[in-house]
Protein backbone atom coordinates (compact mmCIF):
# COMPACT_ATOMS: atom_id res chain seq x y z
CA UNK A 1 0.00 0.00 0.00
CA UNK A 2 3.16 2.36 0.61
CA UNK A 3 4.46 1.51 -2.24
CA UNK A 4 1.16 2.11 -4.23
CA UNK A 5 0.80 5.44 -2.24
CA UNK A 6 4.44 6.55 -3.24
CA UNK A 7 4.25 5.57 -7.04
CA UNK A 8 1.23 7.66 -7.24
CA UNK A 9 2.63 11.06 -4.96
CA UNK A 10 5.72 10.44 -7.35
CA UNK A 11 3.62 10.68 -10.69
CA UNK A 12 1.98 13.87 -10.18
CA UNK A 13 4.99 15.57 -8.93
CA UNK A 14 5.33 17.60 -11.48
CA UNK A 15 1.80 18.58 -12.27
CA UNK A 16 1.97 20.32 -8.47
CA UNK A 17 5.03 21.79 -8.72
CA UNK A 18 3.98 23.42 -12.23
CA UNK A 19 0.41 24.62 -10.44
CA UNK A 20 2.75 26.12 -7.26
CA UNK A 21 4.71 27.34 -9.30
CA UNK A 22 1.96 29.11 -10.86
CA UNK A 23 0.87 30.04 -7.07
CA UNK A 24 4.21 31.69 -6.92
CA UNK A 25 3.95 33.44 -9.43
CA UNK A 26 1.06 35.41 -8.95
CA UNK A 27 1.70 36.02 -5.44
CA UNK A 28 4.98 37.46 -5.86
CA UNK A 29 3.35 40.02 -9.22
CA UNK A 30 1.15 40.60 -6.23
CA UNK A 31 3.22 41.58 -3.56
CA UNK A 32 5.26 43.55 -6.02
CA UNK A 33 2.21 45.27 -7.17
CA UNK A 34 0.92 46.08 -3.32
CA UNK A 35 4.49 47.17 -2.31
CA UNK A 36 4.03 50.15 -5.32
CA UNK A 37 0.66 51.19 -3.76
CA UNK A 38 0.99 53.62 -0.62
CA UNK A 39 -0.12 51.65 2.25
CA UNK A 40 -0.08 48.27 0.36
CA UNK A 41 2.72 46.62 2.92
CA UNK A 42 -0.11 44.94 5.01
CA UNK A 43 -1.20 43.14 1.44
CA UNK A 44 2.24 42.57 0.72
CA UNK A 45 2.69 40.38 3.81
CA UNK A 46 -0.43 38.87 2.91
CA UNK A 47 1.38 37.54 -0.18
CA UNK A 48 4.07 37.01 1.39
CA UNK A 49 2.74 34.77 4.66
CA UNK A 50 0.74 32.70 1.48
CA UNK A 51 4.06 31.66 -0.21
CA UNK A 52 4.94 28.93 2.28
CA UNK A 53 1.64 26.58 1.30
CA UNK A 54 3.17 26.73 -2.67
CA UNK A 55 7.27 26.96 -1.71
CA UNK A 56 7.75 24.13 0.41
CA UNK A 57 5.45 21.23 -2.06
CA UNK A 58 6.78 22.47 -4.95
CA UNK A 59 10.45 21.94 -3.30
CA UNK A 60 9.95 18.77 -1.49
CA UNK A 61 7.11 17.07 -2.78
CA UNK A 62 8.61 13.31 -3.70
CA UNK A 63 9.67 13.25 0.10
CA UNK A 64 7.15 15.10 2.26
CA UNK A 65 4.78 16.26 -0.22
CA UNK A 66 1.61 13.76 0.13
CA UNK A 67 1.82 14.91 3.91
CA UNK A 68 0.52 18.45 2.86
CA UNK A 69 -2.29 17.78 1.20
CA UNK A 70 -3.01 14.66 3.55
CA UNK A 71 -3.16 15.92 6.85
CA UNK A 72 -6.33 17.93 7.64
CA UNK A 73 -4.56 20.38 9.53
CA UNK A 74 -2.55 21.57 6.93
CA UNK A 75 -5.17 21.61 4.13
CA UNK A 76 -6.99 23.36 5.79
CA UNK A 77 -4.57 25.90 6.76
CA UNK A 78 -3.91 26.34 2.91
CA UNK A 79 -7.73 27.22 2.43
CA UNK A 80 -7.34 29.78 4.48
CA UNK A 81 -4.46 31.12 3.07
CA UNK A 82 -6.03 31.24 -0.38
CA UNK A 83 -9.22 32.78 1.47
CA UNK A 84 -7.11 35.52 3.18
CA UNK A 85 -5.37 35.88 -0.18
CA UNK A 86 -8.43 36.40 -2.06
CA UNK A 87 -10.40 38.37 0.48
CA UNK A 88 -7.30 41.03 0.78
CA UNK A 89 -5.95 41.63 -2.79
CA UNK A 90 -9.59 41.83 -4.12
CA UNK A 91 -10.97 40.26 -7.29
CA UNK A 92 -8.74 40.48 -9.97
CA UNK A 93 -7.21 38.84 -12.87
CA UNK A 94 -3.89 37.83 -10.74
CA UNK A 95 -6.38 36.47 -8.35
CA UNK A 96 -8.50 34.97 -10.70
CA UNK A 97 -5.20 32.84 -11.62
CA UNK A 98 -4.13 32.05 -8.34
CA UNK A 99 -8.05 30.80 -7.42
CA UNK A 100 -7.81 28.28 -10.28
CA UNK A 101 -4.67 26.82 -9.69
CA UNK A 102 -5.21 26.62 -6.20
CA UNK A 103 -8.48 24.60 -7.37
CA UNK A 104 -6.70 22.50 -9.58
CA UNK A 105 -4.00 21.74 -6.89
CA UNK A 106 -6.35 20.43 -4.69
CA UNK A 107 -8.16 18.49 -7.06
CA UNK A 108 -4.55 16.81 -8.43
CA UNK A 109 -3.94 15.71 -4.87
CA UNK A 110 -7.56 15.49 -2.66
CA UNK A 111 -10.34 13.18 -3.32
CA UNK A 112 -13.20 14.85 -5.26
CA UNK A 113 -15.67 15.72 -2.73
CA UNK A 114 -12.98 17.17 -0.21
CA UNK A 115 -12.19 19.59 -3.17
CA UNK A 116 -15.87 20.29 -4.22
CA UNK A 117 -16.47 21.72 -0.38
CA UNK A 118 -13.14 23.82 -0.64
CA UNK A 119 -13.78 25.42 -4.37
CA UNK A 120 -16.98 26.60 -2.60
CA UNK A 121 -15.63 29.78 -0.84
CA UNK A 122 -12.80 30.55 -3.76
CA UNK A 123 -15.32 30.35 -6.53
CA UNK A 124 -17.13 32.77 -3.87
CA UNK A 125 -14.68 35.53 -3.43
CA UNK A 126 -13.83 35.63 -7.19
CA UNK A 127 -17.41 36.26 -8.30
CA UNK A 128 -17.78 40.67 -8.23
CA UNK A 129 -20.72 40.99 -5.86
CA UNK A 130 -20.83 44.35 -5.88
CA UNK A 131 -21.67 44.37 -9.63
CA UNK A 132 -24.08 41.87 -10.47
CA UNK A 133 -26.89 44.57 -10.15
CA UNK A 134 -25.06 46.67 -13.12
CA UNK A 135 -27.31 44.25 -15.99
CA UNK A 136 -27.21 41.02 -17.43
CA UNK A 137 -23.37 41.32 -18.88
CA UNK A 138 -22.20 41.27 -14.97
CA UNK A 139 -24.39 38.49 -14.18
CA UNK A 140 -23.45 36.64 -17.27
CA UNK A 141 -19.42 37.52 -15.68
CA UNK A 142 -20.36 35.71 -12.49
CA UNK A 143 -21.43 32.80 -13.89
CA UNK A 144 -18.15 32.25 -15.99
CA UNK A 145 -16.30 32.57 -13.36
CA UNK A 146 -18.33 29.96 -11.37
CA UNK A 147 -18.23 27.46 -14.60
CA UNK A 148 -13.99 28.23 -14.84
CA UNK A 149 -14.02 27.05 -11.03
CA UNK A 150 -15.95 23.96 -11.75
CA UNK A 151 -14.25 23.39 -14.80
CA UNK A 152 -10.44 23.98 -12.91
CA UNK A 153 -12.02 21.83 -10.19
CA UNK A 154 -13.40 18.49 -12.79
CA UNK A 155 -9.78 19.64 -14.90
CA UNK A 156 -7.33 19.18 -11.93
CA UNK A 157 -9.36 15.96 -11.21
CA UNK A 158 -8.99 14.42 -14.63
CA UNK A 159 -5.37 15.38 -15.00
CA UNK A 160 -4.61 14.23 -11.63
CA UNK A 161 -6.30 10.59 -12.59
CA UNK A 162 -4.59 10.55 -16.05
CA UNK A 163 -0.95 10.80 -14.79
CA UNK A 164 -1.29 8.43 -11.84
CA UNK A 165 -2.91 6.06 -14.28
CA UNK A 166 0.27 6.74 -16.70
CA UNK A 167 2.51 5.83 -14.05
CA UNK A 168 0.68 2.73 -12.69
CA UNK A 169 1.28 1.98 -16.51
CA UNK A 170 4.66 2.55 -16.81
CA UNK A 171 5.35 0.38 -13.57
CA UNK A 172 3.26 -2.25 -14.77
CA UNK A 173 5.43 -2.41 -17.85
CA UNK A 174 9.03 -1.92 -15.76
CA UNK A 175 7.81 -5.20 -13.85
CA UNK A 176 6.77 -7.29 -16.85
CA UNK A 177 10.32 -6.16 -18.23
CA UNK A 178 12.06 -7.41 -14.59
CA UNK A 179 10.11 -10.34 -14.76
CA UNK A 180 11.36 -11.50 -18.37
CA UNK A 181 14.43 -10.44 -17.87
CA UNK A 182 14.48 -12.57 -14.30
CA UNK A 183 12.82 -15.55 -16.22
CA UNK A 184 15.78 -15.63 -19.03
CA UNK A 185 18.25 -15.40 -16.87
CA UNK A 186 16.44 -18.06 -14.46
CA UNK A 187 16.22 -20.16 -17.92
CA UNK A 188 20.08 -19.84 -19.03
CA UNK A 189 21.21 -20.88 -15.48
CA UNK A 190 18.88 -23.58 -15.63
CA UNK A 191 20.00 -25.14 -18.94
CA UNK A 192 23.85 -24.38 -18.34
CA UNK A 193 22.99 -26.42 -15.10
CA UNK A 194 21.49 -29.29 -16.79
CA UNK A 195 24.12 -28.98 -19.58
CA UNK A 196 27.06 -29.48 -17.62
CA UNK A 197 26.52 -30.58 -13.26
CA UNK A 198 23.19 -32.47 -13.93
CA UNK A 199 24.47 -34.20 -16.53
CA UNK A 200 27.85 -34.99 -14.67
CA UNK A 201 26.02 -36.31 -11.82
CA UNK A 202 23.70 -38.51 -13.54
CA UNK A 203 26.66 -40.53 -15.42
CA UNK A 204 28.22 -40.74 -11.39
CA UNK A 205 25.04 -42.03 -10.33
CA UNK A 206 25.51 -44.78 -12.57
CA UNK A 207 29.35 -45.11 -12.04
CA UNK A 208 28.59 -45.42 -8.25
CA UNK A 209 25.95 -47.71 -8.66
CA UNK A 210 28.07 -50.11 -10.81
CA UNK A 211 30.48 -49.73 -8.40
CA UNK A 212 28.23 -50.45 -5.22
CA UNK A 213 26.90 -53.59 -7.05
CA UNK A 214 30.82 -54.38 -8.55
CA UNK A 215 31.94 -54.31 -4.68
CA UNK A 216 28.61 -56.54 -3.07
CA UNK A 217 29.25 -58.98 -6.33
CA UNK A 218 32.75 -59.68 -5.74
CA UNK A 219 32.71 -60.37 -1.92
CA UNK A 220 34.69 -57.16 -0.87
CA UNK A 221 34.85 -56.43 2.48
CA UNK A 222 31.93 -54.88 4.65
CA UNK A 223 33.46 -52.24 5.28
CA UNK A 224 34.77 -51.82 1.71
CA UNK A 225 31.07 -52.95 0.67
CA UNK A 226 29.46 -49.56 3.35
CA UNK A 227 31.79 -47.22 1.45
CA UNK A 228 30.83 -47.75 -1.64
CA UNK A 229 26.75 -47.64 -0.67
CA UNK A 230 27.96 -44.35 1.08
CA UNK A 231 29.07 -43.00 -2.23
CA UNK A 232 26.29 -44.11 -4.13
CA UNK A 233 23.79 -42.76 -1.50
CA UNK A 234 25.82 -39.25 -1.59
CA UNK A 235 25.58 -38.87 -5.52
CA UNK A 236 22.02 -39.85 -5.92
CA UNK A 237 21.67 -37.32 -2.98
CA UNK A 238 23.27 -34.22 -5.03
CA UNK A 239 21.98 -35.19 -8.18
CA UNK A 240 18.60 -35.20 -6.63
CA UNK A 241 19.71 -31.83 -5.37
CA UNK A 242 20.56 -30.29 -8.38
CA UNK A 243 17.25 -31.79 -9.84
CA UNK A 244 15.33 -29.54 -7.39
CA UNK A 245 17.01 -26.83 -7.89
CA UNK A 246 16.71 -27.23 -11.69
CA UNK A 247 12.66 -27.36 -11.13
CA UNK A 248 12.86 -24.29 -8.83
CA UNK A 249 14.41 -22.22 -11.87
CA UNK A 250 11.80 -23.21 -14.24
CA UNK A 251 9.11 -23.02 -11.84
CA UNK A 252 9.99 -19.82 -11.38
CA UNK A 253 10.70 -18.80 -14.88
CA UNK A 254 7.17 -20.46 -16.59
CA UNK A 255 5.17 -22.01 -14.08
CA UNK A 256 2.76 -23.32 -16.43
CA UNK A 257 5.82 -25.30 -18.14
CA UNK A 258 7.02 -26.78 -15.09
CA UNK A 259 3.10 -27.61 -14.21
CA UNK A 260 2.77 -29.54 -17.33
CA UNK A 261 6.41 -31.29 -16.32
CA UNK A 262 5.58 -32.35 -12.83
CA UNK A 263 2.19 -34.08 -13.79
CA UNK A 264 4.02 -35.48 -17.17
CA UNK A 265 6.92 -37.12 -15.19
CA UNK A 266 4.38 -38.12 -12.37
CA UNK A 267 2.27 -39.91 -14.81
CA UNK A 268 5.48 -41.76 -16.98
CA UNK A 269 6.71 -42.99 -13.19
CA UNK A 270 3.14 -44.22 -12.11
CA UNK A 271 2.02 -45.10 -15.30
CA UNK A 272 -1.41 -43.70 -14.23
CA UNK A 273 -3.70 -41.42 -16.96
CA UNK A 274 -3.27 -37.79 -15.76
CA UNK A 275 -5.07 -34.91 -17.48
CA UNK A 276 -4.25 -30.86 -17.08
CA UNK A 277 -5.82 -27.57 -17.30
CA UNK A 278 -4.19 -24.43 -16.72
CA UNK A 279 -6.21 -20.94 -17.12
CA UNK A 280 -5.27 -17.27 -16.01
CA UNK A 281 -2.45 -15.10 -16.26
CA UNK A 282 0.83 -16.45 -14.81
CA UNK A 283 2.68 -13.78 -16.43
CA UNK A 284 2.13 -11.99 -12.91
CA UNK A 285 2.53 -14.71 -10.22
CA UNK A 286 5.73 -14.12 -8.29
CA UNK A 287 8.65 -16.66 -8.16
CA UNK A 288 8.11 -17.70 -4.59
CA UNK A 289 3.97 -18.10 -4.82
CA UNK A 290 4.91 -20.50 -8.40
CA UNK A 291 7.98 -22.48 -7.05
CA UNK A 292 5.04 -23.02 -3.68
CA UNK A 293 2.05 -23.85 -5.84
CA UNK A 294 4.93 -26.73 -7.67
CA UNK A 295 5.36 -27.94 -4.27
CA UNK A 296 2.01 -28.56 -3.36
CA UNK A 297 1.68 -30.20 -6.78
CA UNK A 298 4.26 -32.92 -6.04
CA UNK A 299 2.81 -33.36 -3.12
CA UNK A 300 -0.24 -33.95 -3.59
CA UNK A 301 0.76 -36.16 -6.52
CA UNK A 302 2.65 -37.93 -4.09
CA UNK A 303 -0.38 -38.60 -1.92
CA UNK A 304 -2.19 -40.36 -5.12
CA UNK A 305 0.62 -42.29 -5.96
CA UNK A 306 1.11 -43.83 -1.99
CA UNK A 307 -2.82 -44.12 -1.17
CA UNK A 308 -4.99 -44.13 -3.43
CA UNK A 309 -4.97 -46.20 -6.42
CA UNK A 310 -5.64 -44.34 -8.89
CA UNK A 311 -6.41 -45.26 -12.73
CA UNK A 312 -7.15 -41.52 -13.50
CA UNK A 313 -6.04 -37.94 -12.10
CA UNK A 314 -7.19 -34.48 -13.19
CA UNK A 315 -4.49 -31.52 -12.55
CA UNK A 316 -6.34 -27.96 -12.32
CA UNK A 317 -3.65 -25.23 -11.90
CA UNK A 318 -5.51 -21.61 -12.10
CA UNK A 319 -3.56 -18.34 -11.39
CA UNK A 320 -6.02 -15.48 -10.15
CA UNK A 321 -5.28 -11.80 -11.24
CA UNK A 322 -4.01 -10.87 -7.79
CA UNK A 323 -0.87 -13.03 -8.31
CA UNK A 324 -2.35 -16.18 -6.55
CA UNK A 325 -2.44 -19.79 -7.55
CA UNK A 326 -4.86 -22.56 -6.85
CA UNK A 327 -3.98 -25.70 -7.19
CA UNK A 328 -6.76 -28.95 -7.37
CA UNK A 329 -6.17 -32.61 -7.86
CA UNK A 330 -8.67 -35.39 -8.12
CA UNK A 331 -8.59 -38.72 -8.77
CA UNK A 332 -10.49 -42.00 -9.16
CA UNK A 333 -9.00 -44.18 -6.23
CA UNK A 334 -10.17 -45.61 -3.35
CA UNK A 335 -11.05 -42.33 -1.34
CA UNK A 336 -10.04 -40.91 2.02
CA UNK A 337 -10.97 -41.64 5.37
CA UNK A 338 -12.55 -38.58 7.48
CA UNK A 339 -10.67 -39.84 10.40
CA UNK A 340 -7.21 -39.88 8.25
CA UNK A 341 -7.92 -36.38 7.28
CA UNK A 342 -8.50 -35.32 10.89
CA UNK A 343 -5.27 -37.29 12.20
CA UNK A 344 -3.38 -35.21 9.70
CA UNK A 345 -1.95 -38.11 7.47
CA UNK A 346 -0.90 -38.15 4.11
CA UNK A 347 1.42 -34.86 4.46
CA UNK A 348 -1.78 -33.06 4.44
CA UNK A 349 -0.26 -30.57 7.72
CA UNK A 350 2.58 -29.44 5.65
CA UNK A 351 0.07 -28.63 2.92
CA UNK A 352 -2.15 -26.40 4.66
CA UNK A 353 1.07 -24.71 6.58
CA UNK A 354 2.44 -24.24 3.30
CA UNK A 355 -1.21 -22.86 2.21
CA UNK A 356 -1.98 -20.44 5.44
CA UNK A 357 1.80 -19.05 5.12
CA UNK A 358 0.30 -17.26 1.89
CA UNK A 359 -3.00 -16.79 3.85
CA UNK A 360 -4.75 -19.21 1.35
CA UNK A 361 -6.29 -22.95 2.52
CA UNK A 362 -6.60 -26.26 2.02
CA UNK A 363 -9.51 -28.22 1.27
CA UNK A 364 -10.67 -31.89 0.69
CA UNK A 365 -13.54 -33.54 -0.07
CA UNK A 366 -15.11 -36.18 -2.45
CA UNK A 367 -14.22 -35.97 -5.89
CA UNK A 368 -16.64 -36.50 -8.80
CA UNK A 369 -14.06 -39.16 -10.03
CA UNK A 370 -15.18 -41.09 -6.82
CA UNK A 371 -11.70 -40.68 -5.25
CA UNK A 372 -10.12 -37.93 -3.18
CA UNK A 373 -10.91 -33.98 -4.54
CA UNK A 374 -8.29 -31.94 -2.85
CA UNK A 375 -8.04 -27.81 -3.56
CA UNK A 376 -5.27 -25.55 -2.33
CA UNK A 377 -4.96 -21.80 -2.41
CA UNK A 378 -2.15 -19.41 -2.49
CA UNK A 379 -2.78 -15.87 -2.22
CA UNK A 380 -1.11 -13.43 -4.15
CA UNK A 381 0.41 -10.27 -1.78
CA UNK A 382 -2.96 -8.11 -2.91
CA UNK A 383 -5.13 -11.23 -2.71
CA UNK A 384 -8.34 -9.80 -1.39
CA UNK A 385 -10.29 -12.17 -2.94
CA UNK A 386 -10.81 -16.13 -3.60
CA UNK A 387 -8.99 -17.10 -6.15
CA UNK A 388 -9.79 -18.05 -9.99
CA UNK A 389 -12.21 -20.27 -10.82
CA UNK A 390 -10.64 -23.51 -12.48
CA UNK A 391 -11.37 -23.17 -16.59
CA UNK A 392 -9.58 -22.93 -19.39
CA UNK A 393 -7.47 -24.63 -22.41
CA UNK A 394 -7.01 -27.81 -21.87
CA UNK A 395 -3.42 -28.95 -21.61
CA UNK A 396 -1.52 -32.28 -22.68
Amino acid sequence: MASSEATTSYAVGGVVRALCSIRLLVLALAGVEALLTPGGAALALVALGATPFSFVPALNWHTRGPRYFRHGVLLSADLAATVVVLASLGVAPLMAAYGAASVALWAVTTPTRVVSAMSVPVAALLVPWRSLTQGWASALSAVITVGAVVGMTWSGRAVGDSVRRQQRLASDLARQRARRCAAETRLSIARDLHDTVAGDLAGLRLLAGGLRARVEADGFDGETAALARQLESCVQAAHGHTRRALDGLRAEADPRAQVASIVERWASLTDVAARVRLSGAFDGVAGQTASDACAVLRELLENVRKHAAASHVGVEVAASDDGGMAVLVEDDGAGMDPLVERRGHYGLQGIRERAASSGGDAVWGQSPLGGVRARVTLRGRAADESSAPLDGEVVR
